[in-house]
């Protein structure tokens, strides 16, 4: 039994050392995904890196998440690798291990056959995103529609997403506004409508938006909208058509519009670029 900082306990099947003595066990090994404690930080069992080390072959894919990644830096098998962990600890991460490339934008990073995910979410996101490599798109989007996420994110994402950066107001009414918003982007969305839902007046809710979120409802809106077109482009085939109606544009060129104004970009440049670059270089789409 495993006691984890977290307060749960995990019943493990088997040791390093029994793994290394059942070689058929490993062999059925796909996926080696490493996990670790704040506690742990630069205090690994040598046997287990020198395992990881020995046996990295063997594996198809290996994955971290979380601080994962900082046993697996210490093993040296990211030496040159472009990696990330939680936005907190990036800075100790560099610090610590100056051979890999420490990514502290994306949400997970994959370079080759190693993956790294920020943090705890961030981890379904990383493992979606493996199961739509082996199995698909439609099954990973059934998988995250039966654990009811609203949406599966894509490496593009920022681990500074406007999403909580917009969220970061006390005001529970108006984090509730936030999320009701995200789900319905696709409808006509006008202050009069926003005011009704808060029940308060037109100019309450504009005065509440510039309070607590610095910004106004129509600009807020319509950033919402673009980040929305911009992870539509990024990871759907869809057409110009459906997404700028999914979006909530009111056609192809108004969104075209806003889109060249906000990213520099005309609409297939982005979709191309996003599509071609390695997905931890978001900042090869706007570049």
């Amino acid at each position: 039994m495993l006691e984890t900082e977290a307060g749960v306990s995990l019943s493990t099947h088997a040791t390093v050392a029994q793994l290394s003595s059942h070689r058929g066990r490993l062999e059925k090994t796909d996926t080696l995904i490493v996990t670790s404690g704040l506690s742990a930080i630069n205090c690994y069992p040598t046997d287990a890196l020198d395992w990881i080390v020995r046996h990295q072959d063997q594996f198809r894919r290996i994955c971290s998440v979380c601080l994962g990644a900082f046993p697996l830096a210490a093993s040296g098998v990211l030496d040159g690798r472009r990696v990330t962990t939680h936005w907190r600890l990036l800075d100790l991460l560099s610090s610590l291990h100056q051979t890999i490339d420490v990514d502290e934008s994306p949400i997970w990073v994959k370079d080759e056959k190693f993956y790294s995910s920020a943090g705890l979410s961030t981890g379904i996101d990383l493992t979606l995103s493996l199961v739509e490599e082996d199995l698909g798109h439609k099954l990973a989007n059934d998988i995250a529609k039966e654990m009811v996420l609203y949406v599966r994110r894509s490496a593009t994402h920022s681990q500074n997403s406007l999403h909580l950066e917009r969220q970061n107001t006390p005001n529970k009414r108006l984090q509730a506004l936030q999320v009701w918003l995200l789900e319905n982007l696709d409808k006509h969305l006008t202050i009069e409508r926003l005011a009704e839902r808060l029940s308060v007046s037109r100019r309450t809710l504009i005065r509440l938006f510039h309070a607590e979120l610095k910004t106004t409802p129509g600009q807020h809106i319509e950033t919402l909208r673009l980040d929305a077109v911009a992870r539509y482009l990024a990871t759907t085939d869809w057409s110009l058509e459906y997404i700028a109606s999914k979006s909530g544009f009111a056609s192809v060129d108004v969104m075209r519009r806003a889109f060249q104004k906000k990213h520099g970009v005309p609409l297939a440049t982005y979709r191309q670029t996003a599509k071609a670059a390695p997905p931890w270089r978001t900042d090869a789409v706007t570049s």
